[in-house]
């Protein structure tokens, strides 16, 4: 081989090795571009889940069988923009106090919830509704089931399915049904079938200056019959004072209520609630009206609470204690606090004596975003509960309006037709009229919100007399609670007459 072909050689043989490791190199990349290419990261999908959980408060009857074959308590939920209730798949069992959670709710939505209670498959009524936004905790939906709610074939039902194994004397009270003993059985064991009395108890409420003569006095009456008689005085006249009544019907429903009294004048009276029998946990609210003796101007009294926060809470967020006084169209900032659940607060400058509006206002960066219920109160009081959902505002409505005062009766007073406009998302308001801005002394209602397009009242106004009118708004229907309403507007002086 000359000289001349062994370049040849080398150089055929170099351009081949570059010609492989070309080709090696471009295999390789190619397998990793189309083989084993590199994924992105996968995203994980972020989830909004949250959990409102609560009790239920079970008054009146229920099946002698328990929850195991005769009832059950099902729960339902609708989205504030939702049409329609949709059951939820929660367990929970037919007792008082019984525990529920549900945990597929969403962070930030705000949710009504209720709760319907079954017999034998029948759905006999349903609970209060509540309002809420998730995440919430401590939420209380409430049953007073009555006998006459009770259909005659679920009786008849429950009585096949005991079969004849149980007693009267066997049967937990309160009870369904009544085993009825044969003809020939005697008075004694008849008389198994008179209903033992069963409780009714709960806990007092109570603001304001309470003399040292004052007493606490409960009264009670058949629901629909306007009769309140005094069951029971031995209640200690102060707050958080526990009630009971042991002598009521099982199944019945009642309206119960409270007075405070010193000597044969009434200081103050409770809003009556509605229960049935066997209860317990109900709280009667009611406000001293009595005025304490004359103390330096520098003597004061506390109010205080705290916050029951409902959703989730931004960065920056904080909680504003508010206050007025009857009349007052503005209210003043009492304390700042930070937003979160279960926070107390406390209002140490309130005079001993004197009446308070009180709310809160969930802000974030110093801007109201949400604010909770408000409730009256004499100093001091303690206690008080500010329900806050982080998206929803309970604001005060409109003023209320003087539409007519009508042809002036043969008693010389006058029919005035009070007209109040509707507020958004309102479904109940509470109406006033008092003698004086913010009293209710003479026009005292709450109800659910109509159809038409304003609400309207008729209060028979005494000739050229003053009267000052206000009103507040809820969200839920049928509200069962002070703390379900908003503020109430500013009071609106109304005369009729020359």
């Amino acid at each position: 081989m000359n000289r001349h072909q062994v370049i040849q050689f080398f150089l055929l043989g170099g351009s081949l090795l570059l010609v492989i490791t070309v080709g090696v190199f471009a295999g390789m990349m190619a397998y990793r571009f189309f083989v084993h290419q590199e994924q992105p990261p996968v995203q994980m999908q972020q989830t909004n889940a949250a959990i409102i959980s609560g009790s239920i408060q079970y008054n009146g009857i229920r099946p002698v069988s328990g929850s195991e074959n005769s009832g059950r308590v099902v729960l339902y939920k609708r989205a504030l923009s939702e049409p329609d209730f949709v059951q939820l798949p929660v367990s929970v069992p037919l007792s008082s106090m019984a525990t529920w959670s549900w945990d597929g709710a969403e962070s930030g939505e705000t949710y009504e919830l209720q709760a319907g209670v079954e017999f034998l498959g029948r759905e006999i009524t349903r609970s209060n509704t509540i309002i809420v936004t998730a995440p919430a905790s401590g939420e209380q939906l409430t049953f007073n089931v009555s006998e006459d709610q009770i259909p005659d074939d679920v009786i008849a039902l429950e009585r096949e399915l005991l079969d004849g194994n149980l007693t009267n004397e066997a049967l937990p009270t309160p009870r369904l049904i009544v085993l009825q003993p044969p003809a020939s059985e005697s008075a004694t064991v008849a008389n198994l079938q008179d209903r033992q009395p069963v409780s009714v108890s709960g806990r007092v409420n109570l603001s304001g200056y309470i003399p040292a003569t004052a007493r606490l006095s409960l009264k009670a009456s058949v629901e629909g019959e306007n009769n309140f008689q005094v069951v029971t005085t031995d209640i200690e006249p102060k707050d958080s004072a526990v009630w009971i009544w042991g002598d009521a019907e099982p199944g019945r429903r009642y309206q119960l209520l409270l007075e405070l009294l010193d000597g044969d004048v009434i200081l103050g009276r409770s809003d009556p609630v509605v229960v049935a029998a066997p209860a317990s946990n109900q709280y009667l609210q009611l406000v001293s009206s009595a005025q304490p003796p004359a103390q330096p101007q520098y003597e004061r009294a506390a109010i205080t609470g705290k916050i029951d926060l409902n959703g989730p809470v931004a960065n920056n967020s904080s909680i504003l204690i508010l206050q007025r006084q009857p009349g007052e169209s503005q209210y003043a900032v009492v304390a700042r606090i930070p937003a979160g659940d279960g926070q107390t607060w406390s209002f140490d400058k309130a005079a001993a004596g004197a009446q308070y509006e009180m709310t809160a206002a969930l802000q974030v960066n110093q801007e109201n975003t949400s604010s909770a219920n408000a409730v009256t109160l004499t100093a001091p009081a303690s206690n008080v509960i500010f329900r806050i959902n982080t998206n929803v505002s309970l604001d005060a409505p409109g003023q209320p309006r003087l539409l007519t005062c009508g042809t002036k009766k043969a008693d010389g007073k006058w029919p005035a037709e009070i007209v109040f406009d509707h507020a958004q998302n309102a479904n109940s308001y509470w109406f006033q009229v008092g003698s004086a801005a913010g009293k209710n002394d003479i026009y005292n209602e709450r109800r659910n919100r109509s159809k038409t397009n304003e609400e309207k009242i008729i209060v028979d106004f005494e000739n050229t007399k003053n009267y000052f009118v206000r009103y507040a708004q809820a969200q839920c229907a049928d509200c069962r609670s002070d703390q379900d309403y908003s503020g109430f507007s500013e009071s609106i002086q109304m005369s009729c007459g020359n």
